[in-house]
Order: structure tokens, then sequence, then C-alpha cells
């Protein structure tokens, strides 16, 4: 992904090529010495801290680098939409279908993703295998791919008080990355704090 971007960067003009930094770190160790009036943590980053305990380093560590009156802009996933809606359900262990196909660009062929997942309720963890299988016309696999990870999954409020208590002003939350209204069908929340001025 920072090759990606890196090539992105390279295409820009020199004046604004040379405020880019890009820096592949853990979030949990991050120490860059200096303060920034943004930071933003995206693709739902903060539900791969497992623990509250995470969760909280992450959070006092982004304190640390913001300038007073910066903002945190970040993401999870609504755990009563889309992912985790299925964890009080008896079959959520075994391997089933997504639904979801789409045609592999590069060889034309068609894809299909399967997944899996089981939930440790008490400490709210979901561990999920997703497998995306790409199949011949005729219906043979030609190839799989596998991703097995973990996320933890946390409610709106819980988010909100932990930020108040890291010392954090939340200025709003939003359903979505175009600024929309939290609704009872938002999939995700977006979340934006500021650090005391």
């Amino acid at each position: 992904m920072l090759c990606v971007a890196q090539e992105k960067v390279d295409a820009l003009p020199s004046n604004i090529r040379e405020k880019i930094r890009l820096i592949e770190s853990d979030m949990c160790n991050i120490n860059f010495g200096e303060q920034f009036g943004l930071i933003i943590m995206t693709f739902n980053s903060f539900s791969y801290l497992l623990t509250l305990a995470e969760q909280k380093n992450v959070l006092e560590k982004v304190l640390l680098h913001l300038q007073k009156g910066g903002r945190l802009v970040f993401d999870i996933l609504n755990p009563e939409q889309g992912r985790y809606t299925d964890r009080h359900s008896g079959t959520a262990s075994f391997l089933k279908l997504s639904g979801r196909e789409w045609k592999n660009p590069n060889t034309g062929n068609r894809v299909v993703e399967w997944f899996s997942r089981s939930y440790n309720l008490v400490d709210q963890v979901m561990h999920e295998i997703q497998i995306w299988e790409e199949v011949a016309i005729d219906n043979t696999s030609l190839t799989r791919y596998y991703r097995d990870r973990q996320q933890r999954y946390s409610f709106r409020y819980e988010v909100e008080h932990l930020l108040a208590n890291i010392g954090f002003n939340l200025e709003a939350v939003y359903g979505d990355f175009s600024f929309g209204p939290v609704t009872p069908t938002s999939t995700q929340f977006v979340f934006v704090a500021r650090k005391e001025s």
C-alpha cells in the first residue's frame, strides 16, 4: 500500500511532494517527536487494537502528537450493522459464501468470497477468516487467497467515553465520510475529536 501511495506522491508537484512523508509504523509504538494539526486513522484501523489497554495506549500517543486544538479523525464499523451482526447466531463460525462476486481484472475469471467468523463476546473480539477463490469458467477452483484477522468491535458510546477519558473533546460523530448523520442503518461511525486548546 505504501508503494502505491509513494507512486502517487511522486507524481505530485514538488512544492506539494516535499510536504508529504510516508511512514510505516505500528501505531502502538509511534514516537515522531513532533506534533500535527490533524491525525487520521482510516479503514477501521482502531478495531485492530484488541484490548482496552492497547486502545488507551494509542489514543494517549495520538494526544501527545496533536498540537493544541488539533483533531483526530477515525472510523469504526457499527457493531449493530454489517460485519458483526451475526455474533449472536449459532452459525457464525461456519464457512459460508458472502454473496460477493467480481471478475479478476487481470484474468477475467470469477472471484467468489467465503468467510467464517467466530466471536469472543466477553472481550468483543471477532476472529474472521476470508477466502477469495478464483474460479474458471468450468467452475474449477484455480487459486485461493486467505486473510486471517481479529478485530475488536466497539460501540459508539463506549468510544465516546474512552475519548473523553483520555482527554479529547468530541466534536462530532458521523454515519459516513460524507458527514451524514448517524442513523439506525449506519454501517460505520466516523469520530472527530479535538485536543484541548
